[in-house]
């Protein structure tokens, strides 16, 4: 099978299974979502079978293994996902060369790497029985002459905008959010998300909207007065938060913000109690993953989580809806909503019992 984009794949809705596929570049958002799009053409979307390895550390036995094993939720496969491969490849390279020549007909393995050379003997299997899906900017033209697609790139987060978050974007928009994203696709999934929460479903934003909103200190602000809060520093999140108030911000625009990332925290709780009652061990990165954290988050979340405790957790979006209606009701007023955003942050802070 030839190289397909990212973009082409996610289109399609019954992937070959093949025995192999391999996610290459440096996009780790297209990277999740082309894989959850694998595991789900396959498994279907409540799966029990996919395993996650680290590629830095496990070994090929261990993939083996896995690959070998058909759990009891599998549908008759055996899914294993190894992220940041290049030096699981690089490693194992005569294994999963004699892994594509007589694969495990229950087994299907996914390598997540950052460059996938053409030049190897291990390429020319994977292209002869597998599938290679690039997970980068859309690049036209050939050789040295390569440039971006922009018109292909700015297409697609126009389909994404409409897709999952109701916004209706323009092809100069979208090339103006990539920019100020700086042409991250993870942080463009979060800013459209962002936007959205400014619009009605369906409505275009404006672009000095975008530009205020996208990227700018203001957005760094709100993120650090989260991160300061579920840490439980309440006082340096009070901080952040009178530095924007000062500048004019007002609380019910910072709380579709500040909201977006908390629901994170929640959604993590539901994922992880979700599994438990089911009975399996947690998929910690497959619900990070899920909950919308991006991997050089996990260990940072994991320690606010614990600190968030249980009970806060399942709290947390019981206080947005409070704090949604406190702040469109009773307390619409400046000085008083300011106020509700800041009982907010004291809900979560070391001081406090959960």
């Amino acid at each position: 099978m030839s190289s397909i984009h990212a973009f082409d794949f996610l289109e399609t809705n019954d992937p070959n299974r093949v025995p192999i596929v391999v996610t290459s570049g440096d996009a780790i958002f297209l990277h999740r979502r082309v894989t959850q799009h694998l595991i789900q053409n396959w498994l279907g979307e409540d799966d029990f079978s996919a395993q996650y390895f680290d590629g830095s550390t496990v070994e090929w036995v261990a993939v083996f293994d896995a690959l070998s094993t058909v759990g009891l939720f599998s549908k008759g496969l055996q899914v294993v996902v190894v992220r940041e491969a290049d030096t699981f490849v690089t490693k194992f390279r005569p294994q999963l060369e004699k892994f594509a020549t007589k694969p495990n007909r229950s087994g299907r393995l996914i390598l997540q790497v950052d460059k996938w050379l053409a030049t190897t003997k291990l390429y020319k299997m994977v292209d002869s029985v597998g599938l290679h899906v690039e997970c980068g900017v859309p690049l036209s033209g050939s050789g040295n002459k390569k440039r971006t697609d922009t018109a292909r790139l700015n297409k697609w987060i126009c389909q994404v905008a409409k897709q999952q978050h109701q916004l209706s974007l323009s092809p100069s928009l979208a090339s103006l959010i990539m920019e100020l994203v700086e042409y991250n696709f993870d942080r463009l999934d979060q800013e459209l998300a962002k936007v959205s929460l400014y619009l009605e479903p369906g409505d275009s934003p404006t672009p000095a909207l975008i530009e205020e909103i996208v990227g700018g200190w203001r957005a760094k602000t709100v993120w650090q007065a989260v991160e300061a809060a579920v840490s439980g520093d309440t006082a340096t999140a009070f901080t952040f938060l009178q530095r924007l108030l000062q500048v004019g911000e007002h609380p019910l625009a910072l709380f579709g913000q500040l909201a977006w990332s908390l629901r994170r925290y929640a959604r993590m709780g539901v994922l992880v109690d979700r599994e438990r009652r089911k009975g399996i061990d947690v998929r910690w990165d497959k619900c990070f993953a899920e909950a919308g954290f991006s991997p050089w988050e996990i260990e940072k979340t994991k320690q606010q989580l614990k600190q968030l405790g249980r009970v806060r957790i399942e709290s947390i979006f019981r206080w947005l809806a409070e704090v949604d209606l406190a702040l469109k009701g009773t307390h619409s007023e400046l000085d008083r909503s300011a106020l509700v955003l800041e009982k907010l942050f004291a809900k979560m802070s070391t001081q406090l019992a959960p």
